[in-house]
């Protein structure tokens, strides 16, 4: 088959009802063959190619120096359709190669199709960057739409429904339910199989599936996107501030309070809040797979680990589950800490695990475990903060002279280190920081810092490994106390080396 039918049999694949029949039906009369689309694109850039060579222009590249506009808009028409070729195929390959989970994630930075659609008709960079901001924009209130309504709900798993019986189901406008699907099937959200019949795909069917992934996605629209947008406005009012209640998050909602403060007063944020957290586990980029497979957990044999700031006891319940000798106990603010998803457990697992109230800006009461687990806490605090938290651990760790500190979090990459579309996604996570928390990801060397400073005389902690799992957002970071003080034996071994 040729690489632009090919592609778009592709397309016409990845816009189908959400049903395996269909989809079966479908693969039984052409074979999508993603070898034929790459084959496609190669076809497209050496056209582009050699017309940037014939008329001696820079060929697009991510130099800096590279000028707005490489195709101008004078190029032959079959420049322009390489171009269009190019640009489509490769929306196609991301949206076959990425996965129904990272839809929210993915929408956080970009709209992938939306930014190739711009790209082919605006060749005008300012513009470019404008048209994007607003289709982002508008993909994510489209979505917060379709949820607020409950729309996907009343949508058949498999199979269609008209816009005129959906709009009578839902309580909506007809012709804003149309404009409103037709957007967000733009980035591969929905499909029309038929015209005026809409239908779930992949992508859409999750949010029928996992009730946290809507809850995730009202968290987007009222809180995230209110938030970044106020980033100006607080940077205006506060500048430079390390103070929890001076962020873009204050601003946005109208409240003095911290976030956290805030949450406890809040019972509709802090049930989004919990569902956007449920959903971030199950993303794949911040599974507990990669906890995991980042550290030795079998090595630590019968030991004990406290999940510091643990609230939902979702770590341990990994962690016991996939190593059965290990304990776990979970700590959290009393208002914070939730037994909900331990209580669903069967006994011979949730026996292994108990929860204690904690604040970890007071010394760390349980004394002498085997590993003390901080994932995803560094990153709501700034440095002095932090520092404290580390320091409350110190005495434990010291209890135990084989204890282990397992710190997982983001290490922000130097610019340009990895892909663009990983590296965008830690961005986000760390402007989401310090608009919400004044706090920041951090890379390595800003970590490294931070261990040196907990100390006392003794010695102080010591970053001893890091592993970052394949496809993780995260790293694991194996933290230990190092003694600066040797025993008469140890000196004299190393003065006779």
């Amino acid at each position: 088959m040729p690489a632009e039918a090919e592609s778009k049999a592709l397309m016409l694949f990845l816009a189908m009802p959400y049903s395996h029949t269909s989809r079966r039906r479908f693969l039984h009369h052409i074979y999508v063959d993603i070898h034929s689309v790459f084959q496609g694109q190669w076809a497209a850039a050496e056209i582009i190619s050699s017309y940037c060579s014939s008329q001696d222009i820079p060929h697009p590249s991510f130099h800096p120096q590279a000028p707005g506009v490489t195709i101008p808009p004078s190029a032959p028409n079959a420049v322009q359709n390489a171009r269009q070729k190019l640009v489509a195929s490769a929306a196609a390959v991301q949206r076959l190669a990425t996965e129904p989970a990272d839809y929210l994630p993915h929408l956080a930075i970009h709209v992938c199709l939306a930014r190739s659609a711009v790209h082919v008709h605006a060749p005008d960079p300012a513009f470019l960057t404008l048209s994007l901001i607003v289709l982002q924009y508008q993909q994510l209130a489209c979505l917060g739409w379709l949820c607020h309504f409950d729309v996907l709900a009343r949508i058949p798993r498999d199979g269609t429904i008209s816009y005129s019986e959906l709009a009578n189901a839902t309580g909506v406008p007809k012709l804003q339910l149309r404009s409103v699907a037709r957007m967000v099937m733009t980035s591969n959200f929905l499909c029309e199989p038929t015209p005026n019949e809409v239908a779930h795909n992949a992508v859409s069917a999750l949010f029928i599936c996992n009730s946290s992934i809507p809850n995730w996605a009202r968290f987007m629209v009222k809180f995230s996107a209110p938030v970044a947008t106020a980033f100006a406005e607080a940077t205006e009012k506060w500048g430079v501030t390390d103070k929890k209640n001076e962020t873009a998050f204050n601003v946005a909602l109208k409240t003095d309070l911290p976030f956290f403060n805030f949450l406890s007063q809040s019972s509709g944020l802090a049930e989004s809040f919990a569902s956007y957290m449920r959903s971030v586990q199950s993303n794949y980029g911040t599974s507990l797979k990669h906890l995991l497979s980042g550290f030795d957990w079998a090595g630590v044999g019968e030991g004990v680990v406290v999940d510091v700031g643990g609230s939902t006891c979702s770590s341990s319940i990994a962690l016991a589950e996939a190593f059965p000798k290990l304990t776990c106990v979970v700590e959290d603010l009393p208002d914070t800490i939730s037994d909900r998803l331990l209580i669903e457990q069967p006994k011979v697992l949730s026996s292994r695990i108990s929860t204690k109230a904690y604040d970890f800006f007071t010394p760390q009461p349980v004394q002498g475990a085997d590993i003390y687990l901080l994932r995803m806490i560094m990153h709501d605090w700034p440095a002095a903060d932090a520092i404290l938290i580390l320091k409350n651990q110190l005495e434990a760790l010291k209890a135990n002279p084989r204890a282990h500190l397992i710190v997982m979090d983001t290490v922000l990459p130097l610019p340009g280190s990895i892909s663009a579309v990983e590296e965008a996604l830690l961005r986000v996570r760390d402007l989401t920081m310090i608009q919400t928390f004044n706090s920041k990801e951090r890379e390595l060397g800003e970590f490294e810092e931070l261990f040196s400073q907990v100390k006392d005389e003794g010695g102080c902690l010591v970053l001893r490994d890091i592993v970052k799992p394949a496809g993780s957002l995260m790293s694991v970071m194996d933290v230990v106390y190092e003694s600066n003080i040797h025993s008469d034996s140890e000196i004299e071994k190393g003065l006779a080396h």
